[in-house]
């Protein structure tokens, strides 16, 4: 015989080990969050790392154009 609150349950996303809705909604927008997070990070990074070297990797571009001319 089939169980009903089970299948009502499963349906309604509901965990059997802790009886609480499961908001699968929260979890991707809390993964959105992270890649958002990780994504910053690494502007940061490539920004300051541009704002350091800038004007060295600018003189290096200047004398590889000057070699080929």
């Amino acid at each position: 015989m089939i169980n009903l609150d089970r299948l009502w349950n499963q349906l309604k996303g509901r965990s059997e080990l802790n009886g609480r809705a499961a908001e699968p909604a929260l979890e991707e927008g809390q993964g959105l969050v992270e890649y958002a997070l990780i994504l910053l990070l690494v502007a940061i990074v490539v920004i300051a790392i541009l704002t350091l070297l800038g004007p060295q990797l600018g003189e290096m571009f200047s004398a590889v154009t000057k070699g080929l001319s």
